[in-house]
């Protein structure tokens, strides 16, 4: 995963169910209601639909698609089982 130096956006690196890799862009998002927080979480934005062959190439690609990665914080974390 990497995230946005303000920590208000993502960038899910997702294995798929045929081995290979994805990307998933998601933005946080706050639903207030008079004054206090009801919803919280994650809201998927669309994404390019490139197939990659290693974790390492789609992180490596999505620095160059997504210029807000330049300072970004990676974590190991790979999100399995998913299609995009």
């Amino acid at each position: 995963m990497l995230t946005s130096a303000d920590g208000e956006r993502r960038v899910l690196i997702v294995q798929r169910s045929d081995g290979r890799f994805g990307l998933a862009e998601e933005k946080r998002y706050r639903n207030i209601y008079e004054g206090k927080l009801v919803a919280e979480g994650w809201m998927r934005l669309s994404t390019p639909s490139a197939i990659f062959a290693s974790a390492e190439i789609a992180e490596r690609e999505a620095k160059t698609h997504f210029p807000w990665l330049a300072s970004a914080e990676i974590s190991s974390d790979i999100q399995g089982g998913q299609d995009e």
